[in-house]
């Protein structure tokens, strides 16, 4: 293919949000039912990160003395939003302290800009650390959040 000149189509990241779901049963509510609450002061977000894992099959006939590997399950891996920290003013921020706490699984949601694409799993809480910067900078919270099941994304194709 010959190089194409185009017009980039990017967008930018605001308008974005994170919400963790309401939903406390297990198994979790469907996201699609549950009540979901946004994150307040989302600054930074990684969604989860899935990859496929192998096993290798190996047996003392593989063809051309080579080893062999099939697909096997997949590890979803961690999500992580950075947040500007103050668990003083924003009952969510609250909230994530005592999920931290509790370790109970909840549905969570990456919503992206202007409906491109909205990602829910399910997951659990297994770190806060909070951010000092230098002076003038606001304090923040690294959330690493452990995913805990399949991810679902409203723009996946079959």
């Amino acid at each position: 293919m010959a190089f194409e000149e185009h017009a980039s189509v990017a967008k930018v990241v605001w308008g974005s949000y994170f919400a963790v779901g309401a939903s406390t049963s297990e198994p979790l509510a469907d996201p699609s039912i549950d009540v979901f609450d946004n994150v307040s002061e989302v600054v930074e977000g990684t969604p989860p990160n899935e990859q496929g894992e192998t096993a290798e099959v190996t047996h003392w006939g593989s063809p051309d003395r080579t080893k062999e590997f099939i697909a096997a399950l997949i590890d979803a891996g961690e999500a992580t939003i950075r947040c500007n920290w103050n668990p003083e003013n924003y009952d969510n921020h609250r909230r994530i302290v005592q999920l931290k706490k509790s370790g109970q699984k909840r549905n969570m949601r990456f919503v992206l800009t202007e409906g491109m694409e909205t990602i829910d799993f399910p997951g659990f809480v297994k770190g806060i650390g909070r951010v000092m910067g230098g002076a003038g900078e606001p304090i923040t919270a690294d959330v690493t959040i452990q995913v805990a099941g399949a991810v679902v994304s409203d723009r996946e194709t079959t």
